[in-house]
């Protein structure tokens, strides 16, 4: 059987040297779209990787760029251990948008302090591989993101109606997007 620990200590391993020298300032918010509400994010602790929201072993030889376009047929894609965030609240929009499926959805804002995110942009540049994605500004973080990182929430209607909502504290209307 083969010992996938040695693979993913020298993954992470990599992630932290690359994410400490990166050449880019990691934003001080990111935005993440979901279709989940606030009580079921707070109630799980927090974002988790697709690997670990299944219970499943997180697999760090999906990388950074891999993430970006990795196939559901790919037999790592329940692996991946990235959660992507992005520093365009506006771009973040038209994500969930396209997802919410005439569902109420949120847009997550999230202080990055004290986690370590990876600028895709840069880590597409680092391999040498073009990122026809740029536009969305997207950031990911390895495993999870703690609850106690969101400090509030945009709360999207179905018809594009957004309220805005500070974690612990009353709802106001949004007049214009960021």
């Amino acid at each position: 059987m083969l010992n996938t620990v040695p693979i993913t200590t020298s993954a992470i391993l990599v992630f932290l040297i690359h994410t400490i020298t990166a050449t880019t300032t990691t934003p001080a918010l990111v935005y993440r779209g979901d279709t989940r509400s606030p009580e079921t994010i707070e109630q799980s602790g927090g974002f988790h990787s697709r690997a670990a929201s299944l219970g499943l072993a997180e697999d760090y030889s999906v990388t950074p760029v891999e993430h970006v376009k990795i196939s559901s047929s790919d037999r790592r894609y329940l692996h991946d251990p990235w959660i992507s965030t992005g520093k365009s609240r506006k771009s973040t929009y038209f994500f969930i948008s396209v997802r919410q499926e005439g569902r109420t959805a949120w847009v997550y804002h999230i202080r990055t302090e004290g986690i370590c995110f990876c600028d895709l942009l840069e880590e597409h540049r680092r391999a040498g591989v073009p990122y026809t994605m740029s536009h969305e500004q997207e950031y990911v973080a390895a495993s999870w993101i703690p609850w106690d990182n969101v400090v509030g929430w945009d709360v999207v209607e179905p018809d594009g109606k957004r309220v805005y909502v500070p974690k612990n504290s009353i709802p106001k209307q949004l007049d214009e997007i960021d």
